[in-house]
């Protein structure tokens, strides 16, 4: 046993390396080439099964989730590489039947400890892993050593060349693109669909969500080069269908080949629903024989924290990290079929530094009735005041209470006296972490009040 005696220290540690990550981006031009080292160095284990990878602006972690859901539920054992985490890092690697133990994952941190040490002996401390990178390998090796079949991988940011774009999978998949990371990705939706679309590999299918025009063409213009063939929402799902309510999201379709299903997902909205639409269209083609019923009861079953999470009230409590235009847009959709009447919906609202904050806000300003900002954590700055005035400028009722604890309580005043009301929780996976954190402590205190 090394040093490491937790899977909650093998991720701090993994942390240590977090100052790497925070540098500038184009710093680390050469990190696949590095993430390849690292691989070679434990046998590479991202060859010990079949791949699936996912990238885009929003919903890559939905659909990630849907096409391992429908996996699991189709038999086979399936891992999980998915980020941002909400609440637990925990959430990043998972291998869905749970045959990932505490005890095996302690071992691979500590073998990864062990590693780099030796390596750090005779490495500059620039030039060692990032916090990303050993999550990433951390990941590959416990769905090997777990005996994975099959596992689902989620870009981190961008596709080229992120640590994840190292392995050759069965299939690629791109859900929707937007202006996101413009510091890192390029400032044009071309730029950032380039970047995306740098997961595309020779001959290997590319499954492709409904995009901006720019966005497909650059996409289909990869693939050309690729010779990847290309499968797309709008080709292969002539039949679509969506309706949500408090109990989840009804989802119908029709593929090109004539499959049909339907399933009631756990995850709301209609953009949730587009995302498992397209883990079906990817499942029908990398499992082509595999029942209907299963495959509707494994995306039934798929869920993951702080994506369109409805925590029951009253008030009802809507989680989900959107932080792009388009992504809060979807939110406001969702959160009217939730609740039909504006002035039953709050807002608690925080971002970062370096979002579009105001297109994010005026929508809000449209679909609710008060905005309630407050500071995202930490980790990374947050203006709030600037946030406020700018939620006043595009006309939204607004107020600051910078600590997360004092917005909740804020919000639930303003919709104390309304049974149907609805808080929506959003702008940062930050935010929607300490406020899932806080209702799960209130949960725990009142299970305890119970017990006494």
């Amino acid at each position: 046993m090394g040093g490491i005696e937790t899977v909650e220290a093998g991720y701090s540690w993994c942390e240590t390396f977090l100052r790497i990550d925070r540098g500038a981006y184009q710093a680390h031009r050469h990190r696949l080439a590095r993430m390849r080292t690292l691989l070679a160095d434990f046998e590479n284990p991202e060859r010990a099964y079949e791949t699936v990878h996912v990238a885009g602006s929003k919903g890559k972690g939905s659909t990630a989730a849907f096409i391992a859901s429908a996996l699991a539920a189709a038999g086979s054992r399936c891992g999980l590489y998915s980020s941002p985490h909400v609440e637990s890092p925990r959430e990043r690697v998972r291998v869905l039947d749970g045959s990932l133990t505490d005890e095996l994952a302690v071992e691979i941190f500590n073998r990864i400890e062990r590693y780099v040490d030796r390596i750090s002996r005779t490495t500059s401390p620039a030039l060692l892993p990032t916090y990303f990178e050993l999550v990433t390998l951390f990941g590959f090796l416990a769905f090997r050593e777990t005996r994975c079949e099959i596992a689902v991988v989620e870009v981190g940011i961008g596709g080229r060349t992120d640590a994840t774009n190292v392995i050759r999978p069965i299939a690629a998949v791109v859900t929707p693109i937007e202006l996101e990371h413009t510091d890192r990705l390029g400032r044009t939706i071309r730029s950032v669909a380039a970047e995306k679309a740098g997961i595309i590999k020779r001959n290997v299918p590319v499954f492709v969500a409904r995009q901006h025009a720019e966005a497909l063409a650059t996409i289909l213009r990869v693939a050309e080069i690729r010779r990847a063939p290309v499968h797309t929402f709008r080709a292969e799902i002539p039949v679509f269908a969506a309706q949500t309510c408090g109990s989840g999201t009804r989802v119908r379709l029709r593929l090109r080949n004539g499959l049909e299903l339907s399933a009631r997902l756990r995850l709301l909205g209609s953009v949730q629903a587009q995302n498992a639409a397209l883990a079906a269209l990817v499942m029908a083609t990398v499992r082509p024989h595999l029942d209907p019923a299963i495959m509707s009861a494994g995306l039934a079953g798929a869920w993951i924290p702080g994506r369109s999470e409805l925590v029951p009230g009253p008030p009802g409590i809507l989680l989900d990290g959107a932080h792009t235009e388009r992504s809060i847009r979807s939110l406001c959709a969702t959160a009217a079929e939730i609740c039909p009447q504006r002035g039953s919906r709050v807002a608690i609202f925080g971002s970062v530094e370096g979002k579009d904050h105001t297109s994010m806000l005026a929508h809000l300003a449209k679909h609710f009735a008060h905005v309630v900002i407050t500071r995202p954590g930490t980790f990374k700055a947050s203006d709030v005041g600037l946030l406020h005035r700018t939620a006043t400028a595009v006309g939204a009722v607004a107020s600051v209470h910078e600590e997360t604890d004092a917005a909740l309580t804020a919000a639930r005043a303003l919709v104390l006296d309304n049974p149907n009301g609805l808080i929506v929780v959003t702008g940062s996976f930050y935010l929607v972490g300490a406020v899932r954190a806080r209702l799960g402590d209130e949960t725990a205190a009142r299970l305890e009040d119970v017990v006494r």
